[in-house]
Order: structure tokens, then C-alpha cells, then sequence
């Protein structure tokens, strides 16, 4: 008998749970409606200034996108640049062969990087090589120089 009360007051409990569940859900769903102008307009504004810091860093750097697009290493390769996951991106550039479909390209996709860090991290990579002994010393002055002589210019 203890059992069968407990059972009928837990089933109420439930039913008041969903119950509260079901309000505060209409009244999330109603205030999103309500602000759908705000949550529009915000998102708006991020993808803007999402473009202006992307402008600004290639005016930092002193390239305009037709020299990024005409780097070798992208030639025959389409750009795309995501946000937010993937749920807004843009594709430059034709793909050529038999990856002209994202969904079938499975090769890794290179990432740009502004050319001062490019520099250093190769420049870490032959310092490493060098400490390892996969480099003699004069090879490594040699890369070193071309990869300093490569950044002034």
C-alpha cells in the first residue's frame, strides 16, 4: 500500500515537473520572438566587424587578397573561410580535379597565417633541426639567411 501511494505521488510530481517544463519552454520560444529584431541585428553587427578585423589584419600585413589568392601554395585549391563552426563561411576561388566537392576533399586544409609568424615558426623548425642534428651549421645559416632575407622583402 505504501508503495502504490508513493508510486501516484511520484506520477503527480512528474506531471507538475512537466508542466513547468512546457511553461517555461512557451515562454523562452515567446521571448526569443520577441527579440528576433536584437538577436539579428547583433549578429549582423559580429559578422561586420568579423570582416572589418579580417580587412584590417591583410591591410597590417601589407597584402591585398589577390596577392594572398595568387600564393602558390593555393593554386588549383578553393579558399574557404569559416565562422562560428562552419554555420557561416565563404568560398573563394574554383577547385580543380576530382575535389571540387568540400564534402570529398579530405586533404588538409592549409591555414593562413600573417607573415611575420609564418617566419618564426620556421625558423623555430630549423632551429630544432639544427639542435637535432638533422641540419650542419651551415645549412643552417643558409636557411636562416633566406628565410630573414624572405621577410625583409
Amino acid at each position: 500500500m505504501f508503495s502504490g501511494i508513493f508510486l501516484a505521488h511520484l506520477i503527480l510530481i512528474l506531471h507538475g515537473l512537466l508542466l513547468l517544463g512546457l511553461t517555461f519552454l512557451v515562454l523562452f520560444f515567446r521571448g526569443i520572438l520577441s527579440y528576433m529584431p536584437w538577436i539579428f541585428a547583433l549578429g549582423t553587427l559580429f559578422i561586420l566587424a568579423s570582416g572589418a578585423y579580417l580587412f584590417w589584419r591583410i591591410r597590417k600585413s601589407q597584402r591585398n587578397l589577390r596577392d594572398i589568392l595568387s600564393d602558390p601554395s593555393l593554386q588549383g585549391r578553393a579558399l574557404e573561410i569559416s565562422f562560428l563552426g562552419g554555420l557561416a563561411s565563404l568560398r573563394l576561388g574554383n577547385s580543380t580535379g576530382s575535389d571540387s566537392s568540400l564534402l570529398m576533399d579530405h586533404r588538409p586544409h592549409l591555414m593562413l597565417e600573417n607573415s611575420p609568424e609564418q617566419n618564426l615558426s620556421r625558423l623555430e623548425t630549423l632551429a630544432v633541426m639544427y639542435r637535432d642534428g638533422l641540419l650542419s651549421r651551415e645549412e643552417f645559416e643558409q636557411m636562416k639567411t633566406e628565410l630573414l632575407d624572405k621577410d625583409k622583402s
